[in-house]
């Protein structure tokens, strides 16, 4: 009778060579008001926009994910560029 013990081993192994994969996935909402078909509105200010970035790249630093999803960026992919280079 011949034993497998290849899942015994992989189990051993990749527990001594095991790593952590941290995803971040996050709505920074495009701050758009949604009101027309070509160009829309914004909520809020430059600076007001500018100041949530800030805090949001603070925070991903803090964090410091593997992989971040970004939903709801404007404009794409100028926004997530952005954030890889900030960070």
């Amino acid at each position: 009778m011949k034993i497998k013990l290849f899942p015994f081993t992989f189990l051993i192994f990749s527990s001594l060579f095991a790593q952590q994969l941290k995803v971040v996935t996050i709505n920074v909402w495009s701050g758009l008001d949604y009101i027309g078909s070509f160009k829309m509105g914004e909520y809020e200010s430059r600076e007001t926009r500018e100041q949530r970035y800030q805090i949001l790249i603070n925070q991903l630093k803090e964090l410091d994910p593997d992989i971040i999803a970004i939903n709801e960026a404007n404009k794409l992919p100028r926004y997530a560029r952005r954030i890889a280079r900030d960070m």
